[in-house]
């Protein structure tokens, strides 16, 4: 299910009603899931299309594999943030909120479902833009994230 509104316990900090540039919110329940993403897109910052599925995908492709060698846990200190990119065309990173203890509030399945959900509301939904996200489990900030351009850090470019 989709909203267009944009609710929690940190809106005060991100509302889109203190930006002057034109942004859609979305609230994003993860069918079959406790998991829930609010998103902002930003309407003004696109991101090539092509790059965005291939970082979705590969990121997911990764989770899967970490999953099936490793099985299910809170995230690795090397893989938070997780990052999944095309290099001068897309990043998507993602970060765990840290409990008291340090220890990471994500599990890899939360991560794939968040992949899987952004892929369900940015790239099947047709929003390629830069966007940043917020990711709860059970009414609980687990973590939060964003998926936007970054120029090359060699300066090339693919032309």
């Amino acid at each position: 299910m989709v909203v267009d509104s944009f609710s929690g316990p940190h809106s005060a900090v991100i509302s889109p009603t203190n930006l002057s540039f034109p942004v859609r919110e979305i609230n994003y329940e993860i069918p079959r899931t406790n998991i829930g993403l609010d998103l902002i897109v930003f309407l003004e910052n696109p991101i090539e299309r092509q790059a965005m599925g291939a970082a979705l995908l590969s990121g997911m492709r990764w989770i899967r594999e970490r999953l099936r060698e490793k099985g299910e846990g809170w995230l690795d200190k090397e893989d938070d943030p997780f990052v999944s990119s095309v290099p001068g065309r897309c990043v998507i990173q993602i970060s765990s909120k840290k409990m008291g203890t340090g220890r990471s509030r994500m599990t890899y399945t939360t991560l794939l479902r968040t992949f899987e959900g952004m892929w369900a509301v940015l790239y099947a939904g047709g929003l390629d833009n830069e966007t940043c996200l917020r990711i709860h489990v059970a009414g609980l900030l687990a973590g939060f994230g964003g998926l936007r351009v970054l120029p090359r850090p060699d300066g090339l470019t693919d032309a």
